[in-house]
């Protein structure tokens, strides 16, 4: 029997639930040379989209996130800000510094 103005019966459907918030760790990171590599852990609860990484260009590199590591590589003396972006808007900086050693020449 439906009661008056119900037109079904049958449980309700769960929202979807929405990812996030996206952090980063570490939140910086600082190289003293050229070509060298640092992991950066990227959390992202329920996200399972793929990652927009962008800025540092000519400062620093850096490929996909692979199950959940971006790997940062040092190209040039500077500092930026990476940015990791996941498709729900949301976003975590990342500060990069790259200092270069320098030997005197004699």
């Amino acid at each position: 029997m439906l009661l008056a103005g119900v037109t079904s019966c049958g449980p309700t459907p769960a929202p979807t639930p929405t990812p996030g918030p996206l952090s980063v760790a570490p939140s910086s990171l600082t190289f003293n040379s050229i070509g060298l590599a640092q992991p950066v852990i990227v959390t992202d609860p329920r996200f399972t989209g793929t990652y927009t990484i962008s800025g540092c260009a000519g400062v620093a590199t850096f490929g996909p996130v692979t199950n959940g590591t971006l790997s940062v590589t040092s190209a040039a003396a500077g500092s930026c800000t990476l940015t990791v972006s996941d498709t729900f808007l949301h976003s975590a900086p990342i500060a990069i510094t790259v200092t270069s050693l320098s030997v005197p020449v004699q």
